[in-house]
């Protein structure tokens, strides 16, 4: 009887480690520019799920442990355009290429002139007897030396 039961409760314990292990696989990867540069740090989004995601090293590469439910990764870098990869099933190791995203700017144009703060400084030395908080206090009477 209790070879019995200890060999149910084994193999219970075996069916539902398999179950965890089948539900989980490791992907790895690594993200490479237009002339096959390591891009650091990429973000990857699960799903498009904001909450879920990891970020690859400094040589482009990344290693996610991830479940059955997880179908597509979103890679986004500054610069380059946003990337949806939808994963294979047999897929363990990808390689991602970023394209560079380009966009041009409106003209602006620069003026020259005073710098404000001049003017200020110039209205405060000319007002500065009309600002002094003790206009009867006698002024210290200062010389600069040099050594």
């Amino acid at each position: 009887m209790r070879i019995t039961s200890r060999l149910f409760i084994v193999l219970v314990l075996i069916i539902i480690a398999l179950q965890f292990a089948k539900g989980q696989r490791i992907i790895k990867g690594q993200i490479v520019g237009k002339d096959k540069e390591a891009l650091p740090f990429v973000n990857i989004i699960l799903n498009q799920n904001e909450r879920e995601g990891v970020i690859a090293d400094l040589n482009g590469q990344f290693k996610i442990e991830i479940g059955e439910d997880i179908k597509q990764l979103s890679f986004s870098y500054v610069g380059y355009e946003t990337l949806i990869y939808h994963l294979k099933e047999e897929e363990n190791f990808i390689i991602i290429q970023m394209q560079i995203s380009s966009f041009a700017l409106n003209e602006a144009i620069v003026f020259a002139g005073e710098n404000p703060a001049h003017r200020i400084i110039r209205l405060a030395i000319k007002n500065k007897n009309k600002n002094d908080p003790n206009p009867k206090t006698p002024k210290p009477k200062t010389k600069t030396v040099f050594f």
